[in-house]
């Protein structure tokens, strides 16, 4: 899948960017393959647009500035945006097709997304039925809508699907092959203790680094921290940081992180902490 949509960059849940901040084009609608003759709208999404900035876009060899942050496209082809001062942006192949019949799918899928599948024919194409297949086995027959349905994505779901459908006098029409791989909601956080190695009574901040994909910078994110298998603090925060004040006790620390309204959660890899005598 593309590395791209709706958000602006790469970043760490601690407030602090991973690299260089990176613009990110959305599409609206937000399936590909375009269908041709219809128009796109790419905007590139990027850190802080409410200050005027320019920005230039770029398709293929050609690029021009304005301090537009959208774009209506309908040519097939490769497009970046880069917001003064910002890196270049992920790059967009942008297909449109004149298929008789083209099967649509989201830019990309993670786990315990609602996902459609869009089987579109040409105005001009009549068809008396459209099945769906994965991986050359038929799914469902398409009757009432063109639309196939997977409620919450999960690795089971992966796999090539493509529609079809029936025309007159046993003829049938194939759509192109969409690959769907579900990715990670999020990677296992990783625990970070300040200093390292800390002298006993001082001050320790445990942070419990997320790494999101840009595509879900969206995702809220709580957190808690253990010592061993105790709870340290009153239980999950926003906050991905945990202060110990006065540090005493030599121990293996670990942080779990958990997307908010999905429920869902992770541990990371436990840290020894030794703490140094006084003397």
């Amino acid at each position: 899948m593309l590395p791209w949509a709706s958000l602006l960059v790469l970043a760490l849940i601690s407030g602090k960017f991973a690299t260089t901040p990176k613009p990110v084009i959305s599409l609206n609608p937000p399936w590909i393959p375009a269908i041709e003759g219809e128009t796109v709208l790419l905007t590139c999404n990027g850190f802080d647009l409410h200050s005027p900035r320019r920005i230039t876009w770029y398709h293929g060899n050609t690029n021009w500035t304005t301090t537009e942050n959208t774009l209506k496209v309908h040519t097939a082809g490769e497009y970046r945006c880069q917001i003064q001062d910002s890196a270049s942006s992920y790059p967009v192949h942008l297909q449109f097709s004149s298929a008789p019949l083209t099967l649509q799918a989201p830019v990309s899928v993670f786990q315990d997304d609602s996902v459609v599948l869009k089987c579109r024919a040409k105005e001009n194409v009549v068809l008396n039925s459209l099945k769906i297949y994965k991986n050359t086995k038929i799914l469902t027959v398409l009757n009432n809508s063109p639309e196939f349905h997977i409620h919450q994505a999960s690795l089971k779901d992966n796999g090539e699907y493509f529609c079809k459908g029936d025309k007159e006098s046993n003829k049938f029409v194939s759509s192109n092959s969409v690959k769907i791989e579900v990715e990670e909601l999020f990677p296992l956080p990783v625990l970070t203790a300040r200093p390292s190695q800390p002298t006993e009574g001082t001050l320790v901040t445990l942070t419990c680094e997320v790494q999101l994909p840009p595509q879900r910078l969206d995702i809220q994110l709580q957190f808690r921290f253990f010592r061993g298998r105790q709870a340290l603090g009153s239980g999950w925060s926003h906050s991905p940081e945990f202060r110990i004040f006065n540090m005493r006790q030599t121990g293996s620390y670990s942080c779990n992180a958990k997307a908010v309204t999905l429920n869902r959660w992770k541990q990371s890899h436990e840290v020894q902490i030794r703490v140094q005598s006084e003397c």
